[in-house]
């Protein structure tokens, strides 16, 4: 199977040691994981994007061009996984990019993705997050457990 990890990108804490856990069970069991910040070094210009943004206006139009493709890509690879998990601990725009992206290639598309919510206790998911979600849990642990059903 293929799997696509959506939620804090690993340039932290956040988006390092969600993944961590998940990423080394499933490839151990031979599917195949994207986890979009591994993908990174395709984009040279990602860190210079990384300063930028907290001059956003004033550099929209590189950033915008940088996220374009790296968009493109991600778009690619949720288009052919099974599942996407998502990993909400605050507001994230780019996660909740993904998960519309993959809900819309299942539900309008007869694509076979399927979205998986892991809600981080201190995370409310508004009405969008929850129309989006196939499966919801509430800590890593029931995920993982989720997770070790589907390969048996």
């Amino acid at each position: 199977m293929k799997f696509y990890l959506a939620g804090p990108v690993g340039y932290g804490e956040n988006g390092i040691e969600w993944k961590r856990e998940i990423k080394e069970y499933l490839r151990e069991k031979g599917n195949v994981v994207y986890d979009p910040i591994e993908n990174d070094h395709k984009y040279p210009l990602v860190e210079k994007m990384n300063i930028m943004k907290s001059q956003s206006k004033r550099y929209f139009r590189e950033i915008k061009e940088i996220m374009q493709e790296i968009f493109v890509d991600d778009c690619e690879f949720i288009t052919n996984c099974d599942y996407l998990i998502c990993y909400y601990i605050g507001r994230s725009y780019g996660t909740i990019s993904e998960q519309g992206i993959a809900y819309y290639l299942n539900k309008f598309l007869n694509k076979k993705v399927k979205t998986i919510n892991i809600f981080h206790e201190s995370f409310n998911p508004d009405e969008w997050v929850l129309c989006c979600s196939d499966y919801v849990f509430f800590n890593i642990e029931e995920c993982m457990n989720f997770l070790k059903g589907l390969s048996k």
